[in-house]
């Protein structure tokens, strides 16, 4: 009896002390809690991204990516465009049962030089991140990381 009554005046004061639930907590926003587009929001939006590569002598770049709509939904990197890597259609796999999840795309690009770009991310309506693995002709293999908002129409 002693050991409970000890327990929970002790478990009171230190709620007491840090704050306990009396103050709400502040609500920070992060691609993770931003409420995720649909498939359908996601079509003809332009996004602004940071390209980071994960290679130390390489620097950071800007690039636009693209997602068109309409029946063969397309992915567009443009800057990687510019080298051969033509636009590709883009899946979502394992779309969140909430509606808060984070939307899933990826989408392979392919240039005529045999070099392959897979692009996997995440995208809420404020921002989409994720991850490009680039693999040339000779086997090799690149990879970076993006972050980027959208563009306003």
């Amino acid at each position: 009896m002693t050991y409970r009554t000890t327990s929970g005046l002790a478990l009171c004061l230190l709620l007491a002390g840090c704050g306990g639930a009396a103050r709400p907590s502040a609500t920070v926003t992060t691609p993770e809690t931003v409420p995720a587009p649909s498939l359908a929001a996601l079509d003809g939006t332009t996004w602004k991204v940071t390209v980071e590569p994960m290679e130390p002598d390489e620097k950071p770049f800007q690039d636009t990516l693209r997602f068109s709509g309409g029946r063969e939904r397309q992915l567009t990197f443009e800057g990687f465009q510019k080298q051969g890597f033509a636009p590709a259609s883009f899946s979502t796999p394992g779309m969140g049962a909430e509606s808060a999840d984070p939307l899933g795309f990826e989408a392979t690009l392919n240039n005529p030089t045999g070099e392959s770009l897979n692009v996997s991310g995440r995208a809420t309506v404020e921002a989409v991140w994720g991850q490009v693995r680039l693999r040339k002709a000779d086997w090799t293999l690149r990879t970076y990381r993006f972050r980027g908002v959208p563009l306003k129409k």
